[in-house]
């Protein structure tokens, strides 16, 4: 893959199809959780099905009924 920063904007290219991966976010120096929106939005490009899991913040996302 390739990353390119123009202007304020990044550009990410490759000169293959991208392949589906299981990925696992971690404490440093893993994966941070941090990034895992944008590599979800990169995988959607991809062939296949890939499977991100958070284990850093686990409930980050989750709204608690009153």
């Amino acid at each position: 893959m390739k990353c390119e920063r123009q202007n304020g904007t990044i550009f990410v290219s490759s000169s293959r199809r991208l392949k589906s991966i299981e990925m696992t976010t971690q404490p440093f120096p893993g994966y941070p959780t941090d990034l895992q929106a944008q590599l979800m939005a990169l995988l959607c490009l991809g062939d296949g099905i890939s499977v991100v899991t958070e284990r850093v913040s686990p409930t980050a996302f989750c709204m608690s009924a009153s």
